[in-house]
This record gives structure tokens, sequence and C-alpha cells, in this order.
């Protein structure tokens, strides 16, 4: 990963728009990254998952988050915070 849009700490980069994992997604999203895996599926028309070539991993777009963000346009679900943030 481009140490340029995430710090090596895992912090987010505010000025750029990297690809950013399901812990700082959920960190964003102030929802345990348990959840966020949970519900990838039904999350994926508004937060579309990149899927790194050749590895299982996955990433989401930091723009995509963020608008998802200033949107406030995501689904309620009465689990979000179970087990609360791990972030």
């Amino acid at each position: 990963m481009d140490s340029d849009f995430i710090n090596s700490d895992s912090s987010i980069s505010p000025s750029s728009d990297g690809l950013l994992t399901r812990k700082q997604v959920a960190h964003l999203l102030q929802m345990n990254p348990h959840v966020l895996s949970t519900r990838r599926k039904e999350l994926e028309e508004i937060l579309p998952i990149i899927r790194i070539k050749g590895s299982k991993l996955t990433r989401y777009r930091k723009s995509d988050v963020m608008r998802l963000i200033e949107g406030g346009c995501m689904p309620a679900s009465s689990k979000d915070n179970e087990g609360g943030n791990n972030a």
C-alpha cells in the first residue's frame, strides 16, 4: 500500500484519496469492524469494495467513505454497535 495515502501507524491522511482498510472504514463510520464485514453485501452498492488482485484483501476508496458520511446515507441496523467499536 502506498504510504502517501495511509501512514504506517494506520492513521488516515486527510488530503489523499487512497484506499482504506476495513478497520479504518469502521472507525470512520463509528461501527465495529465485524459489523462492516457482515454487512458487506448489503453495503456494496453504496460502499464499493476494491478487491486486491492475487489476494483475498479488500479495500475501500476514501472518497466513497467520505461521500457516505457526508450524505448520511448509511443504512440503519440494530446490530451496528454490537460489541462496541474495536477500532
